[in-house]
């Protein structure tokens, strides 16, 4: 069960502020979703996690392409539609 002070400490944590009220009605959605994931380990799976697995492995096939070597663009080509370049460098605005 979720309570006043783990909220507070994520709240904390995310540097957020809340109210009581937004405090209350936090704790009883995370208290719905953490109902909710009571109720989902609840279902026997182990059957089903098996069938599924005995499916994967038979049907399982490489869908990927084969690496092949190809030529690839020159360094000039590359660079040829980019506004700013130098050297055969692109040259990018620095973003912090």
């Amino acid at each position: 069960m979720i309570e006043n002070k783990t909220v507070e400490k994520l709240a904390q944590l995310s540097q957020l502020e809340f109210n009581a009220s937004e405090i209350n009605e936090i704790i009883l959605d995370l208290n719905s979703i953490v109902q909710f994931v009571d109720n989902l380990q609840a279902i026997p799976t182990a059957e089903l996690e098996k069938i599924q697995l005995d499916r994967v492995s038979s049907d399982f096939k490489n869908d990927f392409n084969e690496d092949t070597p190809h030529v690839s663009l020159s360094i000039s080509e590359a660079v040829k539609n980019s506004k700013t370049h130098s050297d055969g460098e692109f040259i990018v605005t620095k973003v912090l």
